[in-house]
């Protein structure tokens, strides 16, 4: 759902950006005893997280005793912010389906047996890196590299305000309707979920009322149903959709859109289409950034037989 988080955690556990992570929503609770493992990293919410019962913090490198079996208990998002997210260094060996690892929860696809994770659960990890990076105290790690306040700001915000380029039907709206969506404050809504955001505010119109062929979404569309109410499309949504497309939020932004709870209000400011690819770049430099400063701390080697 966070992609930016999601990226973070990942990079931060010395995996690709697209590695598996493990993904919590809101109050949600997970403990997992790890075995075998060389490091790993939390991004997202934030949420009290403890090794073995000493308290770790989000946004770092966590290195771990490989010979050391530990316990990793996170209590649930604490605040803002909605999702959050582990990566264990080497990642997790589950079956990609059209090449992805994430989890379908609708289609019952990806994962452990398409559906949430549940206790008993073994999840088998990947090769990591067989070298110990120094030595350990009693609790069994160390914390290394930390993410920068400006990566962590483009995660979450408490009054977000998200960046939009027009979509493909912006024209049919009247200006005087385009400029209240874009006055307005718009609330998230408890029907909301991981297909669409549903937002409560100033309802819009197009003027005459459209009647169009389904055409393709994507993450971030903005579409205006027959009671004038916005659904943004989320990181579930269905390949196409029928209704009037005002906006799309910019890629940069989608994280920040993510991170919104039930109850937590947005607002939209209007970009051109160089705006939304200079914010992009500069995530992206400032990912390379940190991914530049992880690899100085060297690597190599291959562990297997692990699990959590």
């Amino acid at each position: 759902m966070d992609p930016h988080a999601s990226a973070l955690a990942s990079r931060l556990a010395g995996n690709p950006p697209e590695g598996v992570v493990f993904e919590l929503e809101g109050p949600s609770r997970l403990a997992l005893r790890c075995e075998g493992v060389f490091g790993l990293a939390l991004a997202g919410a934030g949420a009290p997280v403890s090794l073995d019962g000493f308290p770790v913090p989000f946004w770092a490198r966590i290195e771990t005793d490989p010979l050391r079996p530990f316990v990793i208990r996170i209590e649930g998002t604490r605040g803002s912010g909605r999702w959050s997210y582990l990566a264990l260094t080497g990642g997790c060996r589950v079956a990609p389906v059209m090449g992805s690892f994430g989890t379908d929860l609708r289609a019952g696809w990806g994962g452990v047996e398409g559906r949430r994770l549940r206790a008993g659960d073994r999840v088998p990890l990947g090769a990591a890196p067989a070298r110990l990076t120094g030595c350990f105290d009693r609790a069994g790690f160390r914390i290394r590299g930390q993410v920068s306040p400006w990566l962590r700001s483009l995660v979450g915000s408490a009054e977000p305000v998200v960046r939009i380029l027009p979509g493909s039907h912006w024209e049919a709206f009247p200006s005087s309707t385009r400029e209240v969506f874009l006055a307005s404050r718009y609330r998230i809504t408890t029907d909301s979920d991981r297909m669409g955001y549903r937002l409560a505010g100033a309802a819009i119109h197009p003027e005459p009322v459209l009647e169009i062929d389904s055409e393709p979404v994507a993450f971030g569309s903005i579409q205006i149903p027959p009671d004038g109410a916005p659904i943004i499309l989320m990181a579930d949504h269905p390949p196409q959709g029928g209704y009037p497309h005002l906006a799309e939020v910019i890629g940069a932004d989608l994280g920040l859109l993510a991170q919104c709870r039930a109850g937590d209000e947005v607002r939209f400011r209007l970009v051109d289409e160089p705006a939304a690819l200079q914010a992009l770049r500069e995530w992206r430099r400032g990912f390379a950034r940190l991914g530049i400063g992880l690899a100085a701390d060297g690597g190599g080697g291959n562990g297997e037989g692990r699990h959590a």
